[in-house]
């Protein structure tokens, strides 16, 4: 009699179908524990612990907005704005990246500590044309400076210069410093601005 009192798991079919059922079941509830896994950060920022400089990094990145798959802070993109220039109706053909770092580099040189090591410019972007280019500066003060050199020749053209698309005023800004002093620092930048632009231009005519 006992041989017709058969457990399930005897029967070879139901015990592989309920090994399946429990392989689901044990996948499920590992996806279910990785969701959670994922969640945690958002739901609970990471503790500081003094004693660990990691934890100290994790909780920084985190108050500063860091993306995980960039690495870029959040608002690198609004700085970055602040400290750029766009420049217009450039000489096709004839300015380039090279000329216009070496232009503002020259002008802006009295504005920073070591205009050999660290010089105003940081990035020159031109367009595959030729036709305009932003400029990024060190700071948004000199940006703000290379702004009132609008209409500056170069090459025989007036450079178009404005905010690019996108500007929002930052804090870094301190305008002219001062009505007298920034007067005569901004005068001064222009003509050394004219005179770069001015030996630049007899270079290009004299070797044409």
């Amino acid at each position: 009699r006992s041989r017709d009192r058969r457990d399930a798991w005897d029967d070879p079919n139901s015990a592989v179908a309920q090994m399946q059922a429990l392989a689901a079941v044990q996948a499920q509830a590992q996806l279910q524990r990785q969701m959670l896994v994922q969640q945690q950060p958002l739901l609970n920022p990471p503790a500081i612990n003094p004693l660990n400089p990691l934890s100290m990094v994790a909780a920084a990145t985190a108050a500063a907005g860091v993306s995980a798959a960039s690495g870029v802070p959040a608002n690198d993109a609004q700085a970055r704005k602040s400290r750029e220039i766009y420049i217009g109706n450039l000489n096709i053909g004839t300015v380039t990246i090279e000329m216009l770092t070496e232009l503002f580099n020259a002008a802006l040189a009295g504005m920073v500590p070591d205009p050999v090591t660290n010089p105003p410019v940081i990035n020159v972007k031109m367009d595959a044309t030729g036709r305009f280019s932003f400029v990024e500066f060190r700071t948004e003060e000199l940006a703000t400076t290379a702004m009132t050199l609008d209409k500056t020749e170069l090459c025989g053209r007036p450079m178009n210069i404005g905010r690019p698309k996108g500007y929002v005023p930052g804090t870094s800004t301190t305008g002219t410093r001062g009505s007298e002093s920034g007067s005569d620092a901004l005068s001064g930048v222009r003509i050394q601005l004219m005179l770069v632009a001015a030996a630049m231009h007899e270079q290009y005519f004299s070797t044409t």
